[in-house]
Formats: C-alpha cells, sequence, structure tokens
C-alpha cells in the first residue's frame, strides 16, 4: 500500500528538498524564474508547516506537493494555493488528491492551481478535474 503523509517535521521536510534537489533543476524550465531550494528551506519551521503551508509527501520522500492556505478578502474565503508539485515516482495524483481532500475537510471553497507557461497536460488535468482558468500570472525581473 503507498503511504502519503503530512509533513511537519522540519528536519523531514528538509531531507525531501535535499531529495528532489535534481528534478527543481529538471523543472525550472518551465518557469521564468528557478526554482529556489533556498527559499524552499525558509518554510522549515513547525509552526508554518502547519498552519499555513501543508506539505504530503511519500514514505521515500521523493515526491511533493506543497500548498499556502491563507484568507483571501476579495472572496471573502480562505484559498488553498498549489506552490510546488514534484513526483519522481508517481505519487503525484495521489498527493494531489489529498490535498484535494484536505482543503476541503476543511471547508476550504477555493482552491487555486498555479500552472508552469505552455504545460497543457496539467491543463487539461485541471480541467478534467473541474477547475476553471481564473486568470494567468505575469512576470518581468526588475534587476
Amino acid at each position: 500500500r503507498r503511504m502519503i503523509k503530512k509533513i511537519t517535521n522540519p528536519a523531514e521536510y528538509l531531507a525531501l528538498l535535499e531529495n528532489l534537489d535534481q528534478i527543481f533543476h529538471d523543472q525550472s524550465a518551465a518557469h521564468l524564474a528557478p526554482i529556489s531550494k533556498e527559499g524552499l528551506a525558509t518554510l522549515a519551521v513547525p509552526q508554518l508547516l502547519t498552519w499555513t503551508y501543508h506539505c504530503w509527501s511519500n514514505e521515500a520522500l521523493d515526491s511533493i506537493f506543497l500548498g499556502q492556505a491563507g484568507f483571501n478578502p476579495l472572496f471573502n474565503k480562505t484559498v488553498f494555493q498549489d506552490i510546488l508539485w514534484l513526483s519522481k515516482s508517481g505519487y503525484g495524483m495521489k498527493l494531489f488528491k489529498t490535498a484535494l481532500d484536505f482543503a476541503k475537510s476543511y471547508d476550504i471553497v477555493i482552491m487555486g492551481s498555479v500552472k508552469a507557461q505552455n504545460n497543457k497536460k496539467l491543463e487539461k488535468l485541471y480541467k478534467k478535474l473541474g477547475f476553471q482558468e481564473d486568470s494567468s500570472s505575469w512576470v518581468k525581473s526588475l534587476n
């Protein structure tokens, strides 16, 4: 049986990031800015991993779904926004469904999903699951 677990222990979270180091580099090409392992590591605080950022992985710690929950005054609802969703070993959908179940169990009515540019496969999946496109993100580096 494949086991999914919520990651709230900072050491375990950091080990997960280490295990995914190579996949970050592989996935960075889909974004305009590179994925920052150092930035993600700043979330390694028990309170953050319990209340604001929600992370799930498999027992091997080689797959991740990381999302952020927060109140959005525009909608007057708590929004659960995915930040990072990667899998080395085929746990991707299981992690995603776990995150959806979490959002539903806490009555988080809206779950926003970010997709990297030009990812038609992911766009097709979101549509199949009943998501509707609400907006797009536009990015410009000011450096």
